[in-house]
């Protein structure tokens, strides 16, 4: 597939804030938005947003500072003019955080398209909202500071999720469970 670097900003703040390289590439007929940042440091403004678009983001090794707290928020585009993917197939956005550490937040807020976030290597602090589908590996941690909402994707390791005391991360695909974490927050996992 060709990739084509696109000065268009679909992915307005992502491009504008983090300073890395988007692309857009034609997925069957789709238009996908790639987004990499390998290493560097990203000192984040204003909310980096993806509006009712699919995206392949890739944090690797990146130092990330958020004035808002927010490493990536989705939300329905507002635009009336916006395309309108109901009852279509999109492709969706995909977040991979590798060989990093952030505290920052991923609120996923377009209930048209599904939010994937796979830690690798990688320890995030901050929120998952909108039941985002998350995976961590081995070598990954999760510690939750606000209420979130999750789908776990595989399995998740022993110890690999934490939450701040009085908050409660609800999660659906593991074992059914309502556990206290070692810091002192609460795992509830249904079906």
């Amino acid at each position: 597939m060709k990739k084509i670097i696109a000065v268009m900003l679909v992915l307005v703040s992502v491009l504008g804030l983090f300073g890395g390289a988007l692309a857009a590439e034609k997925v069957k007929t789709k238009t996908m938005y790639v987004y990499t940042e390998n290493g560097g440091t990203l000192n984040v403004r204003r909310d980096p947003i993806v509006k009712s678009n699919n995206a392949d983001i890739l944090f690797d090794g990146a130092d990330i500072h958020s004035f808002a707290g927010l490493l990536l928020r989705s939300k329905v585009n507002d635009d009336p003019c916006a395309p309108d993917p109901k009852g279509k197939e999109v492709y969706g956005i995909h977040v991979t955080l590798r060989n990093m550490d952030t505290e920052n937040s991923i609120l996923h807020e377009d209930p048209n398209r599904r939010m994937t976030v796979k830690l690798e290597n990688s320890r995030l602090a901050g929120a998952v909202t909108g039941g985002v589908l998350l995976s961590l590996d081995e070598g990954s941690k999760w510690t939750a500071t606000a209420d979130s909402d999750v789908v776990l994707n595989g399995d998740v390791p022993a110890g690999a999720i934490d939450a701040l005391p009085g908050v409660t991360i609800t999660a659906r695909g593991g074992e059914l469970r309502n556990v206290s974490l070692p810091t002192g927050g609460t795992l509830i996992v249904s079906d």
